[in-house]
């Protein structure tokens, strides 16, 4: 994000977690670790499910409640003609057609070993304790 785009509520809703919600992102200076698309903005509120995974760092076979399930609504919360950089043709079908948003060719994309490098964690797996660091709390 550029400058000006830190403190544009047009953009903090879709590229911070938690903008506008209790507990959620209000500056870089007030809660810089809120800052970019976490866990929570796809996922939701996590802290149930974090800090039960604090508690059974010792025990990894222990069931953990899950992190909820995006869906395409989730995604369109965000990806839609709202969006400064939306484009009608960024996505392309096999067919040729296009679109602003395609959810399946998007949800392929958003691996998450790709989100765990560019939040630069140390493994990919969000139980393994030699994780630098959680997802937002």
């Amino acid at each position: 994000m550029t400058e000006e785009e830190k403190s544009d509520p047009s953009c903090l809703g879709c590229h911070t977690t938690g903008y506008g919600k209790p507990g959620g992102f209000v500056s870089m200076a007030e809660t810089p670790r809120l800052a970019n698309v976490q866990c929570e903005s796809c996922h939701g509120p996590g802290a149930e499910h974090l800090a039960s995974a604090r508690r059974n760092l010792r025990n990894p076979s222990a069931t953990l409640p899950p992190p909820g399930q995006p869906n395409e609504q989730t995604c369109r919360g965000c990806h839609n003609e709202r969006s400064p950089t939306w484009k009608e043709d960024r996505y392309v079908a096999p067919d040729g057609t296009t679109s602003g948003f395609n959810y399946e060719m998007a949800f392929a994309k958003a691996s998450h070993v790709e989100v765990f490098r560019a939040l630069q964690l140390d493994d990919p797996d969000p139980y393994n304790p030699r994780v630098r660091r959680p997802c937002a709390e």
